[in-house]
């Protein structure tokens, strides 16, 4: 007896979504998990879920809801906000590194007056991100303090990853909010990135949000304008208008 061909990953993963809907476990018109939260669950790569979602779009199984979206690039590359930049980074063949300077729990009550939390304590982790021996972004990253991260400690990040170790703790951003503007670097800003104050770098401000609409962190980011742009495409569609159909 002929043994059965195993299905390609693409088509593994496709099939267990058709399941899901057929099955009613997917409700007609309820949204798919994004791209990254696929690619955890069913352990592949995001480009192997693009393809089965591609496939899924194809035979009318899910729908696709045009929309407008930005998204930050590293000299023409896309780098997706849902997943670690250093994964982006090493996916495109780029050495990249992060040194943390801070990581620490504190109190920003203007920060959750704005983002509207009960509580003004957050984990504080600022870092500065290196690409091929040079200081090219520096972040800083503010997350609600709460029981999921009280023992998370800079040790214990998962292959150095703050975005893999929350997601590891069910922490998993499911949607961005944004803001850019050009400012001039701060004395801090400056000796961190081992460049002049008053040299004007792209700053991003961003609230990650999980499906629940709960803020999961909120970053504030200074890029190297001659690396980094932020572009958006009005007909770009993100990974969390997939619908089943």
């Amino acid at each position: 007896m002929t043994s059965p061909v195993p299905l390609s990953k693409p088509d593994a993963v496709r099939e267990r979504i058709v399941a899901e809907i057929l099955s009613g476990e997917l409700a007609r018109g309820e949204r798919l998990p994004g791209e990254h939260a696929l690619a955890s669950r069913f352990e592949v790569s995001r480009a192997t879920v693009r393809q089965a979602l591609a496939e899924l779009q194809r035979r009318g199984y899910i729908a696709t809801q045009p929309g407008s979206g930005s998204f930050v690039t590293y000299d023409g590359r896309d780098i997706a906000p849902t997943q670690s930049w250093s994964a982006e980074f090493a996916a495109h063949g780029l050495t990249a590194t992060s040194r943390i300077l801070r990581f620490e729990v504190t109190d920003v009550p203007e920060l959750s007056d704005w983002l509207e939390l009960a509580s003004p304590t957050f984990l504080a982790v600022d870092r500065v991100r290196v690409v091929d021996g040079t200081p090219v972004s520096l972040e800083w990253s503010r997350l609600p303090h709460g029981p999921e991260i009280a023992d998370l400690t800079e040790e214990g990040l998962v292959d150095g990853s703050l975005t893999t170790s929350l997601e590891r703790r069910g922490l998993v951003v499911d949607r961005f909010e944004e803001w850019a503007k050009v400012t001039l670097l701060g004395a801090a800003e400056a000796e961190a990135l081992e460049q002049k104050v008053g040299e004007p770098w792209l700053q991003l401000f961003s609230v990650g949000r999980n499906t629940a609409g709960e803020v999961v962190e909120f970053v504030t980011s200074w890029l190297d304008p001659s690396h980094f742009h932020l572009h958006h495409d009005s007909a770009r569609s993100t990974d969390d208008e997939h619908r089943s159909a």
